[in-house]
């Protein structure tokens, strides 16, 4: 690894001292969003959340106070209106982020305590309450826009893509996420809830159900091959540079589905380690070995296994 990828994944074990498997997922993902994010020029980041992964691409430093995971509300959270379910309610989820090697100009994001949080970042410089389907800048005053793992939850993803291209300049360039044609087939939770259902096994069913949610039918309803990805984006004036596959078979699985079904042994995890030296030592001896040896393993299988998601570099050419 580089000094910046070291740093990185280390800032991301600090971030995700809880869910391990989370981690080689954001590495993946935000290394690869921090070698295009430009040093000048408008950058627009579109589902921003709290803005902590935004500002950990850009070399941002978290205190060794932060923890994500200090106030919890409940087991699961709900990502949107009728969507899907995600591990850890928490809406205290804001620090002061340091050594970002540039701010974001816009963050767009539809929640109020996201945008409570972003702002705590010191990462941006304005922030928009607003769903991807409703950004409406300038036509052409954006360099360069982002979507980290947000823009395949919105609803209608034509006027969503439209929105953001309008937005950018002739050569500037959008890099996001999007889940690959073979998405559906390795969401874990849902395939074994769908087992245990076939069975009339209630206890299983329970379990899998509160953790699958409808996950898999919100995100794949917008799945797709390179050239499906391709096809859409080109319709406005978006040509694929780049069509990275990313999160490969393993990767997706360990997080999708074995993180997620000890997520009541590692929630009891928050009730024991309560000062930020106890933290550190856990992170070191737990999330640190495990989120590494993850990542190692799956890198080793990238050439054999299909991928979850491409991560995609895109140029406006009209």
């Amino acid at each position: 690894m580089t000094t910046f990828e070291e740093d990185l994944f280390g800032q991301l074990c600090r971030l995700y001292w809880l869910k391990p498997a989370d981690v080689p997922w954001d590495f993946e993902v935000l290394s690869y969003v921090r070698a295009r994010i430009p040093v000048a020029g408008v950058v627009l980041d579109v589902g921003c959340g709290d803005g902590i992964a935004s500002s950990l691409a850009l070399g941002g430093t978290l205190p060794l106070t932060y923890d994500r995971y200090a106030a919890l509300t409940g087991k699961y959270q709900r990502i949107g209106p009728g969507q899907a379910d995600d591990l850890f309610e928490n809406k205290l989820t804001g620090v002061a982020v340091t050594g970002q090697f540039r701010q974001i100009d816009i963050g767009v994001d539809p929640k109020e305590y996201h945008l409570q949080a972003a702002r705590m970042t010191n990462t941006y410089c304005t922030l928009l309450r607003a769903t991807c389907e409703e950004i409406n800048l300038p036509p052409g005053s954006v360099d360069f826009a982002m979507a980290i793992f947000s823009l395949y939850w919105v609803d209608d993803l034509t006027r969503a893509v439209r929105n953001i291209a309008s937005a950018l300049r002739s050569g500037g360039e959008f890099v996001t996420v999007m889940p690959t044609e073979f998405n559906g087939e390795m969401h874990g939770t849902n395939l074994l809830l769908e087992a245990y259902k076939a069975n009339g096994a209630r206890m299983g069913m329970t379990w899998f159900s509160a953790m699958e949610g409808n996950r898999r039918q919100f995100v794949n309803r917008h799945a797709g091959s390179r050239t499906h990805w391709e096809d859409f984006f080109g319709r406005f004036g978006l040509r694929m540079v780049a069509a990275e596959p990313c999160i490969h078979f393993q990767r997706f699985f360990l997080q999708d589905t074995f993180q997620r079904g000890l997520f009541p042994y590692f929630l009891a995890c928050s009730d024991e380690v309560k000062t930020p030296e106890e933290r550190m030592i856990f992170i070191e001896k737990f999330t640190k070995p495990v989120a590494r040896a993850i990542l190692t393993e799956t890198n080793a299988l990238k050439e054999k296994e299909p991928s979850a998601y491409y991560l995609l570099t895109l140029r406006k050419v009209r």
